[in-house]
């Protein structure tokens, strides 16, 4: 039986995707910037990873249409965005979170079920884990175009969950973000913490502990 440094031993383990299990925040910001260039309104990195990194397409697109004033489509932008983070997912400019690749197969050896619950789009994340050859490992992937609520609604996990055929409360989860924190708290799950994350906003969400990558995880749920 696999290990971590919980109580009781989970059943099943969900990852979120950006900044999850890609490091792909920059190219999907590189991606926005190239549209407000456009629009004339370019999100400013700083604002970006303080209120958009968890958040969709659809949120981040609106916004930036909303602060430009120009009369476009959301559905225009956004394949011209998904488009161009496609490009670079191709290019292989965006890499894996360290150690995430050997984690999950980790977990695959140990016959844990897994999934990924994302606010992304399907096609980004097939891509994605495709490229790193781990598509065969995740029993379900689920992405905003699986739910009505996105995150920090509770839906795309409780699907999950359900998908999986397991409690939520059972379910261990990966997050990046305190959107995805928050909706995988709400669903009744037990949360660790991917990357850079303060300790006053961990404390908030409810997430049990903040890594900053997966090279030491495997070693601990070995122990």
């Amino acid at each position: 039986m696999v290990k971590n440094n919980t109580t009781s031993y989970p059943t099943a383990v969900i990852f979120d995707f950006d900044g999850t299990i890609l490091d792909s925040e920059k190219a999907h910001l590189r991606a926005y910037q190239a549209l407000g260039q456009v629009l004339g309104y370019v999100i400013p990195d700083e604002e970006y990873f303080a209120n958009f990194v968890g958040k969709t397409d659809l949120e981040i697109l609106d916004y930036m249409i909303k602060r430009s004033g120009q009369d476009v489509t959301f559905e225009t932008l956004f394949e011209q965005k998904k488009r161009r983070f496609m490009d670079y997912l191709q290019a292989g400019e965006v890499t894996p979170i360290a150690g995430v690749v050997e984690f999950v197969t980790h977990l695959v050896e140990q016959s844990l079920p897994l999934a990924i619950a994302s606010n992304a789009v399907i096609a980004e994340i097939e891509e994605g884990v495709s490229q790193l050859g781990l598509r065969d490992c995740f029993q379900f992937m689920l992405s905003v175009e699986s739910t009505t609520n996105g995150k920090p609604a509770p839906d795309i996990y409780l699907m999950a969950a359900e998908q999986l055929g397991v409690e939520p409360a059972s379910c261990l989860v990966y997050e990046d973000s305190l959107t995805g924190i928050q909706a995988a708290v709400s669903a009744g799950m037990r949360v660790v913490a991917v990357g850079d994350i303060n300790n006053e906003q961990l404390r908030q969400t409810g997430a049990k502990r903040i890594i900053s990558d997966f090279r030491q995880e495997q070693e601990l749920w070995r122990s």
